[in-house]
């Protein structure tokens, strides 16, 4: 095939995500699937454009998806010649974007053969979760916290409600009466909440006094981060446990492959910049953030 082809369909990859016809493909009625890679779909100036040359946008490609793809790549072809007889390849800004879009197919081929040579197996998934149980939170059933509340708007009001506890008085009763949380009506009961919600919801000297208390102890007034007062009573704690490996298996799989596919990739990209550190140097704004110039 012609450079000039094959140009169009690197450009035609990038851009046929885009293509209209294609985003109205799930409202067409079902059709044959073409499964031939050597069936011709169209000859053009004496070259068969086939199956296969749109397997790369599209795993399964139907008739109604052939004929848009195929109808896309001839207008992409004609307009492309019309720019070039009006000399639109000659001005170096679109030059220099064109060879990007072209070079960006090869690219992400690239990207995607790297990525696949760094699989990760079942025996790398049991040895992470094995190895760093009591380390990853996503491993571990947090910590949760039982209390009974009673939120105030001021300090005097908190020591007030903090005394009649003290003397005998029932917490979650008062929290009915008194407290402006929306749990007032349950006697302002929050059970099993995990140790950071309740730190993002109320703070740290909230948190601090519950992992510094027992079971039964009354506490406050604490204030919060809503500047709100807080008396209450610790009503008990789950400490950590680790989730089954089935639990976890297929989360941590698509994280572990994530994190290795990025690996895999930041390592070639470093790899290939040492390789032409003697090609190129950046200048002007640029100098300043080079990180290849403050290792020179």
């Amino acid at each position: 095939m012609r450079h000039s082809s094959s140009f169009v369909l690197a450009i035609l990859l990038c851009l046929v995500v885009t293509l209209p016809a294609l985003a109205a493909e799930a409202n067409q009625p079902q059709n044959e699937i073409l499964t031939d890679p050597n069936q011709v779909l169209m000859v053009f100036d004496g070259e068969n454009i086939t199956v296969g040359h749109f397997m790369r946008f599209r795993p399964q490609i139907d008739v109604n998806t052939a004929k848009d793809l195929t109808n896309f790549y001839l207008i992409t072809q004609l307009y492309y010649e019309e720019a070039q007889r009006r000399g639109l390849e000659k001005e170096e800004q679109l030059k220099f974007v064109a060879e990007a879009k072209y070079k960006q197919v090869f690219v992400s081929e690239l990207a995607e053969r790297t990525k696949r040579q760094a699989r990760i197996t079942k025996e790398d998934v049991e040895k992470y979760y094995n190895e760093n149980q009591n380390k990853d939170p996503l491993l571990t059933h947090p910590e949760l916290f039982s209390f009974s509340q009673i939120q105030l708007a001021d300090i005097k009001t908190a020591q007030e409600v903090l005394k009649k506890i003290n003397a005998g008085q029932d917490i979650n009763e008062l929290a009915k009466e008194l407290s402006s949380s929306k749990n007032a009506r349950s006697g302002g009961r929050v059970l099993k909440f995990p140790e950071n919600i309740i730190r993002n919801r109320y703070g740290d000297d909230f948190v601090n006094a519950l992992l510094n208390a027992s079971e039964g102890d009354v506490l406050g007034p604490i204030k919060d981060r809503q500047g709100k007062y807080q008396v209450l009573r610790h009503e008990g704690r789950r400490s950590p446990r680790p989730k089954t490996f089935d639990s976890v298996k297929k989360e941590l799989t698509i994280r572990l492959q994530r994190d290795r596919e990025k690996e895999a990739l930041e390592k070639l990209t470093s790899s290939l910049k040492e390789k032409a550190k003697s090609r190129y140097k950046m200048v002007g704004p640029l100098s300043k953030n080079d990180s290849s110039e403050e290792k020179d």
